[in-house]
Formats: C-alpha cells, sequence, structure tokens
C-alpha cells in the first residue's frame, strides 16, 4: 500500500499494527504508514527518536536491544529509540518510550537537534530512513527494564564513546546518531540523585 493511500483516519488498517509518520525532506508531516511497512525497502522517510540518557557519573546509558526483535536484535544501541505515534509529540514519546523499556523517568529530557539518515540493517535487510529527533537528559536511577525490549543494559563514559565506529555489535544507525549529539552529550553536568 502506498503512503497516498492510506485513508484518513486509520479506517481499514490493522488496528494492531503501529502507525509511523511520513515526512518530507524537510520534516514536514505527509501521512502516515505502518512500522514495518516503513521499513521495507526502499525505506519511507519517516520520524524518529533517539534517547541519550546520562548516569550520576556522567556516563552514558546503551541498550542491548531484546534477541528476539524482529529488527536489528541483540545488537547495542543508544538509550532509548523508537517512533512517536502519529501526531505524538517527539518528546512526550520520548518519556513514554524511556519508562516502558528501562523502567526510568529521564530528568530533564531536552530536544538538541534532529539528524536524518538512510542505513540498512544488514541482518535483516529492513531500512532506517528517519527524520531523527535527538533527546539528552539524566537518568537518576539504575534502570529496570522489560526483558522483551532491552536484553541488557551498561554505561559508557563518554570520552571512550568517540572511538566506537561502526561495528557489527551496534545498531546501523548507531555511529550516526550517536556522532550528531555528542557535541550536546559533553555539556551536560553530572546531576546526582536526590537523597
Amino acid at each position: 500500500m502506498s503512503p497516498s493511500a492510506l485513508p484518513p483516519g486509520g479506517a481499514f488498517l490493522d488496528p494492531g499494527e503501529p502507525l509511523v509518520e511520513l515526512v518530507d525532506e524537510a520534516g514536514h508531516t505527509l501521512g502516515r504508514m505502518p512500522k514495518l511497512g516503513a521499513h521495507e525497502p526502499p525505506g519511507h522517510l519517516h520520524r524518529a527518536f533517539s534517547v541519550f540518557l546520562l548516569d550520576p557519573h556522567g556516563r552514558l546509558l546503551l541498550q542491548r536491544r531484546a534477541s528476539a526483535k524482529y529488527h536489528s536484535g541483540g545488537l547495542w544501541s543508544n538509550t532509548c529509540c523508537s517512533h512517536p505515534a502519529p501526531g505524538e509529540d517527539p518528546a512526550d514519546a520520548s518519556a513514554r518510550r524511556v519508562h516502558e523499556e528501562l523502567g526510568i523517568d529521564p530528568v530533564g529530557l531536552t530536544e538538541v537537534g534532529t539528524t536524518v539518515y538512510h542505513v540498512t540493517d544488514p541482518v535483516s535487510g529492513l531500512v532506517e530512513r528517519e527524520w531523527n529527533h535527538l533527546f539528552v537528559g539524566h537518568a537518576l536511577q539504575a534502570p529496570s527494564p522489560d526483558p522483551l525490549e532491552v536484553e541488557d543494559w551498561t554505561a559508557v563514559p563518554l570520552d571512550e564513546l568517540a572511538g566506537m565506529g561502526p561495528d557489527p555489535a551496534f545498531t546501523a544507525w548507531f555511529p550516526t546518531v550517536l556522532e550528531a549529539v555528542l557535541p550536546s552529550l559533553g555539556g551536560l553536568t553530572p546531576q546526582r540523585p536526590r537523597r
């Protein structure tokens, strides 16, 4: 089904299939499409977000995606990445997904820009053509992940991130979003949990 063939209001769509918001090259909304269809080759440009949270020691939280995920399962990536529902504010969606995936509520979540990329997952062949909103903030508690979403997590010092390049252990999009957000992460002041 082409994006223009989608009926208004989502009529005739599978109610169980999540939708993503399609955008043009300037980030303006064009319509919506089932998530899996947007990622099938050649891919459709759609809205997404990537979250980068620092722990109280100034280390970046990374997650290993659950192996059972159909896309990039078992690979390491940034703290959280997903898609807002059509019409959902990306900041609200980011906070919601961090809580759903990692069981924590981000502190001081701030959008620091966007990046657009077009990469292919070498294992599944699915395509990431995303207009990606970048968010930074703090995690003041240890994650308690949903095992259906997150298999493992770690905290990495920022000075070790710069040397991380493309690697089969990371998602295809991770090097791109990391490069785009690193300047903003360096300016964050570590925060301590309140007692």
